[in-house]
């Protein structure tokens, strides 16, 4: 997406009222946002004032007792428990004996990675260059 484009985009949010709650991961535009009582991941309703939602960061978060990453379903809450989301780099670096004269593209990369007291540990990898 050109940054024009996402300039209008974040524009058009502000203007009708959204919040954002998370616009980019990674490389993925994936809007996030509040209008009124309704919780949109990207076009789609995902919660409304009824349900249970609170965003952990870096795509993860709890709906109804559920944990799900960017609207895929990765567990459970654990009750009583906690919950830790964090990013680890998973940039690999030029190889010591990569032939001279050629170009090479690092690809940068990170986990985004959810944790929980009860032993689920869910990693995603992120490109981000």
């Amino acid at each position: 997406m050109s940054d024009a484009l996402r300039d209008k985009v974040v524009d058009d949010i502000r203007a009708n009222h959204y919040t954002i709650i998370e616009l980019r991961i990674g490389l993925l535009f994936y809007p996030i946002i509040r209008k009124g009582d309704t919780i949109y991941l990207g076009h789609e309703p995902i919660a409304t004032r009824n349900d249970s939602f609170w965003y952990l960061g870096h795509g993860y978060y709890q709906l109804n007792g559920q944990l799900y990453y960017l609207g895929e379903h990765v567990g459970a809450y654990p009750l009583g428990g906690t919950v830790v989301v964090h990013v680890e780099d998973r940039t690999r670096p030029r190889p010591d004996d990569y032939p001279q004269g050629l170009m090479y593209c690092r690809v940068e990369q990170h986990a985004s990675i959810l944790e929980t007291s009860t032993g689920l540990r869910v990693e995603r990898i992120v490109e981000d260059n």
